[in-house]
């Protein structure tokens, strides 16, 4: 997930050890376990950050090969 620390947007891309043509769900918490996003893709993902509370938090990515998790950091200056 690049950028990290994230200001308005982060990008999931393929060169995250993620295959690209598998479909991924996404779902994105905060440090209150809130769900902030979910949803379905396939390829690259950019998430629109720029409405997040500066803060952390964890990415849950599943596919059929199981569940990776990724911890990003917003921060709005």
């Amino acid at each position: 997930m690049f950028p990290n620390p994230a200001n308005n947007r982060v990008t999931l891309s393929p060169a995250d050890d993620i295959n690209q043509d598998i479909t991924k769900h996404i779902i994105v918490e905060n440090t209150h376990n809130d769900t902030i996003c979910d949803e379905y893709f396939l390829g690259c993902l950019e998430i629109n950050t720029s409405l997040y509370e500066s803060g952390i938090y964890l990415a849950h990515i599943f596919t059929e090969n199981g569940e990776v998790v990724k911890r990003f950091v917003v921060t709005h200056e």
